[in-house]
């Protein structure tokens, strides 16, 4: 067979060519058009996982959470001012964006408010509203300025007893603290004052505490909050539904690109963009860019190194325009058979380059020692090649596979894909070796000059390395005792399962998630377990809060008023009191300076005689009253300097902001005495559309009391939501299953592999002693590169564990042409265990091998770089086994006889001479 190919490409070798760079560049055009990138985690997992089933299910909950914007919040106002804005800004955006939620409105839950106070506090309310049903009842017939500094004057007197004061306006000021006066009421509303008196257009209403956090200013409420208001969160939605419309990608794009404006706006302000599909897009992003720089970075070291060996630019180009084409077809067969790359998969190219070249080098070794004979020519040096090194190339392509394969049995997606993947290439790169570069050197290869250095000829081929067999027995002896200690070593390494090591630090999504789990106990994954009813997900919330693993549990009870059986009549208690009550009208009139002045007066003597008895003032009280005298003298020195005209015009509009805003407290709590129970369907859209599902089936999203992306943690999270709810779901429970298979499985996979290749090895050679002997240095350069791991205290993680079969495949392949060069001598006759050029094709194989994998590590991709790191290792350690181990070993091992290798003359590869080949 292998001659036919040979005698095809000689003589049709143009043909040859370009039927090689049609299909390539077919292979290309259906690759950019089909091939996609899968970047989730999930992608990497069986569609068929029944947890991966339950993912999908959650994720029609947690869909429109898809990006999060985190703001840092150094000041509310300022905060607050940049949500609204960028809010209002991705809105308008609806190409990109389909939902922003940055804050359930207040407003929607009007007619249930006073239903979420407790109880307690509603009859203080109720407590409050008649002790001073006198004061509103004569606001209402009198409303003003006036009328309401009369009144807390009046009270002020009424209450005085023994020189201690009670509080006014705050249910709250005397319970517990006899004697203490709260005057933040009275402060507030002076306050108030006074700014729009001196012209300012903002109002903040002063009766919050009279009203209660029910009725109070809400301009705070309703955003995303983390515990201690540390940061406020944008929650997302990117619009991918749309036919036709942009990607996933594009949307964080604009939204980067939105909050990069927004920071020119508010340079004060610190804002980034997290959540699980950011991250996702970040690494695919930082991975294929990484990837394909690598994979250049990768062909020109290539480059170098073979144009430094060769000293010729021809050769590096012939072999590099072979794997050009095995990798375009590789892609081109990954896009028919898979059609997606995933997170592992897209380490591919590099991998299958660095391995791929390795046969056009053997090949080269084997032509250039042949041609260099004395009287050889081009097609008699490419027929013994093609005799002797197709064979041996082919069984090495086949065994290298077959470190790979079994990747595609640990029943992990991921895994499998790659697994195929690389077989698949590194076949198809020892078919462009044997199909395509006899032809390329038939086209472009310059015979050797006269006088060029020659290899000697095979029955007298020189040493690579000339050892005795005492320094053979110390090479075995060292290697042993490496390996020994290495295996020792093994033992200690750890396995880092945390996923978000493997990211890039410098990725904005990992720095903002970085924050969250260290400022926040609203990390952007969180489990999720399902309820059928109300009254499962109050149980189960119950259960899960008393978990040391659980920080809180949101549910769609959270938006719900708690206990509307036992609230609602309380409420309606206050609708008598409210019945005498009418609307507060201000007059038309202009603001009566004068009894304001009075009313002012009156506060403040009280004021000066109450700190007139400091031992009887607690410091809060002492300090209140201070502020107010202060803020009555500052009012009554602008009474007194601002043009009289502008004071009335301030005033009389600051007396109809606070009556308007009494009037709206006053109205709030008469409509909730009418209140009927709230019900799940009277919750706004955003919050149905994340808690609640097709038949009623309710979602609860659990939050991790540290960082769920710790290893230890993260096992007794997913542990604890198991035991309440076995069909527990959610990324932490992913990203448990997914660390812990992927795990086992490529320790499995090496496992499966090593044994594949030795039975396939000792059916191909018919020796199970030079099966082993073959298996060596890929097992004692493993062994090796785990001792080196363990001094440099490097682990392994879930990136660089595929460095296993990648390591097998290079040690493989160094020992399947060793054996195969060294079972090729004639019974009887002297060679050296390893010939020199059979010596430096495994060495420049060793170094090209090196060079592919080592261009990974230029990734910002700590997972990939890391997998660069140790393949690279990995590959020198293989090669150091396989140069000095092996040859050593071989020197004690008598060959197999063969017969002598037929040499095929120029006149075989001649179409008129077929027949006698």
């Amino acid at each position: 067979m292998g001659r036919i190919i040979l005698r095809f490409q000689t003589s049709r070798p143009v043909l040859t060519l370009a039927c090689a760079l049609i299909l390539a560049g077919l292979a290309i055009v259906y690759t950019a058009v089909r091939l996609e990138f899968k970047t989730s985690q999930r992608a990497l997992i069986s569609t068929d996982n029944r947890l991966m089933q339950l993912l999908d299910f959650a994720e029609l909950f947690s869909e429109p959470d898809g990006f999060i914007v985190a703001v840092e919040n150094k000041n509310v106002h300022r905060s607050l001012e940049f949500v609204n804005t960028l809010t209002s800004c991705l809105q308008r955006d609806t190409e990109h964006f389909a939902e922003v939620f940055s804050r359930v409105d207040p407003r929607l839950f009007r007619p249930w408010a006073l239903l979420y106070l407790t109880p307690r506090e509603i009859n203080e309310l109720h407590d409050n509203l008649a002790a001073h049903e006198p004061f509103l009842k004569k606001l209402s017939r009198s409303p003003g300025l006036v009328t309401i500094f009369d009144e807390i004057s009046r009270e002020m007197r009424s209450t005085m007893v023994e020189h201690l004061f009670t509080g006014f306006l705050d249910s709250s000021s005397a319970e517990g603290k006899t004697g203490a006066l709260n005057l933040d009421f009275v402060a507030a509303i002076m306050r108030e004052m006074k700014k729009n008196l001196e012209g300012s257009s903002t109002f903040n209403s002063p009766w919050r505490s009279f009203f209660k956090e029910g009725t109070g200013n809400q301009a705070e409420e309703g955003y995303f909050w983390t515990e201690g208001k540390k940061y406020v969160l944008i929650l997302v939605a990117p619009n991918l539904k749309k036919t036709g419309g942009p990607s996933q990608e594009e949307a964080l794009v604009s939204l980067r690109r939105n909050l990069r404006s927004m920071k020119e706006l508010f340079p004060d302000v610190e804002a980034g963009v997290t959540g699980q599909k950011a991250l996702d897009e970040d690494e695919k992003y930082l991975a294929s860019k990484d990837i394909g720089v690598a994979t250049l970075v990768s062909l020109a070291g290539l480059a170098v190194l073979l144009l430094l060996f060769w000293r010729t630019v021809r050769r590096p180009m012939l072999q590099l325009t072979t794997q050009a084409v095995g990798l375009s077809l590789t892609f081109g067969l990954t896009t028919l058979f898979i059609g997606h790359l995933n997170l592992l998969s897209i380490t591919f190219a590099p991998m299958v380059l660095g391995l791929g070249m390795d046969y056009d080098i053997h090949w080269f070794s084997r032509y250039n020692e042949e041609r260099l004979q004395p009287g050889r020519t081009t097609g008699e040096a490419l027929a013994v090649t093609m005799e002797s090194m197709g064979p041996t190339i082919l069984l090495a392509s086949l065994s290298t596979s077959l470190a790979f394969l079994p990747l595609t049995i640990t029943g992990f997606k991921g895994l499998a894909e790659l697994g195929v993947i690389c077989a698949i290439g590194l076949f198809v790169s020892s078919v462009t070796t044997l199909c395509l570069l006899p032809a390329l050197i038939m086209l472009f290869d310059k015979p050797p000059a006269r006088g060029a250095p020659r290899f000697p000829t095979p029955a007298e081929a020189r040493p690579m390395l000339r050892t005795t067999k005492k320094k053979a027995f110390v090479i075995l002896a060292l290697t042993v005792a490496g390996a020994g200690f290495s295996a020792w070593g093994a033992g200690k390494i750890k396995f880092d399962l945390n996923m978000l090591h493997l990211q890039s630090k410098t990725a904005e999504s990992v720095i903002w998630e970085t924050k969250l789990i260290k400022d926040s106990k609203y990390p952007s994954i969180y489990g999720v377990l399902f309820a059928h009813s109300l009254t499962e997900v109050a149980r189960k919330t119950e259960t899960l809060k008393k978990l040391d693993t659980v920080s809180n549990v949101r549910s769609v009870r959270d938006f719900l008023p708690p206990d509307q059986v036992r609230t609602i009549p309380l409420v309606r208690r206050m609708k008598p009191i409210l019945s005498g009550i009418p609307n507060l009208t201000a007059s038309e009139g202009p603001i009566d300076a004068e009894g304001l002045n009075k009313g002012l007066s009156r506060i403040r003597f009280i004021m000066d005689e109450g700190l007139g008895r400091e031992g009887d003032l607690t410091g809060r009280l002492e300090a209140q009253m201070k502020e107010v005298r202060s803020l009555i003298d500052g009012i009554t020195h602008d009474l007194k300097t601002i043009e009289t005209r502008l004071v009335i015009h301030r005033l009389k509009k600051f007396e109809l902001k606070l009556l308007n805003d009494m009037n709206e407290k006053l109205s709030l709590i008469r409509e909730n005495t009418h209140a009927r129970p709230m019900e799940v369907s009277d919750l706004p859209g955003p919050v149905l559309k994340r808690f609640v599902g097709p038949d009623d089936i309710f979602l609860m999203r659990v939050f991790p009391s540290s960082d769920i992306w710790d290893p230890r943690f993260l096992g007794t999270f997913v542990r604890d939501l198991r035991i309440i709810d076995p069909d527990a779901t959610g990324d932490p429970v992913t990203l448990y299953v997914f660390t812990r298979e992927f795990r086992d499985a490529s320790i499995k996979s090496a496992i499966y592999a090593l044994v594949l290749i030795f039975l396939f090895l000792a059916l191909t050679l018919r020796s199970t002693i030079f099966a082993l002997a073959a298996i060596s240095p890929l097992v004692l350069g493993a062994l090796l590169t785990f001792g080196l791991m363990h001094i440099f205290g490097v682990d392994l993680n879930l990136a660089n564990t595929i460095f296993l079969p990648l390591v097998i495949g290079a040690g493989v392949e160094y020992g399947v042409i060793i054996i195969g060069r060294w079972q090729q001598k004639k019974s009887g006759q002297e060679q050296a265990p390893l010939p020199f050029s059979t010596g430096m094709g495994i060495i420049l194989a060793g170094l090209s091998t090196t060079v592919g994998f080592g261009s990974l590590m230029i990734s910002r991709h700590q997972g990939i770089y890391s997998l660069g790191l140790l393949t690279t290792v990995g590959s020198v350690v293989v090669l150091a086994v396989a140069i000095l181990f092996l040859p050593a070993l071989l020197s004690f091992m008598p060959p197999r006889p063969k017969g002598d290798s037929k040499i095929i003359k120029d006149r075989d590869l001649n179409p008129d001479h077929r027949e006698e080949l």
